[in-house]
């Protein structure tokens, strides 16, 4: 698993930073899709923690089972709205 981050994150394996200086094409396709993928990801976690005030207190103690099922829980809650809406 990867995550996208930007430059403040320490180096980790895990982490995929953006190329802050691309030397060629390839380089400057992927450091531009990598932003883009980031920024969506930033803007859809904001609506979703304004939505479900839960997904954005402090989980450092909570066990990965729970977050998991708390966050599979705001999903289907998010979809079902969408759903109604859409209806």
């Amino acid at each position: 698993m990867w995550f996208l981050v930007d430059g403040i994150y320490p180096e980790l394996a895990r982490f995929a930073k953006t190329i802050s200086e691309p030397l060629n094409n390839l380089a400057k396709s992927y450091a531009s899709w990598q932003e883009a993928s980031r920024k969506s990801i930033e803007r859809a976690f904001g609506v979703f923690g304004r939505k479900f005030q839960i997904a954005v207190r402090k989980i450092e103690q909570w066990y990965v089972s729970d977050i998991k099922d708390i966050v599979e829980a705001c999903i289907i809650l998010h979809n079902m709205i969408v759903e109604e809406r859409m209806n």
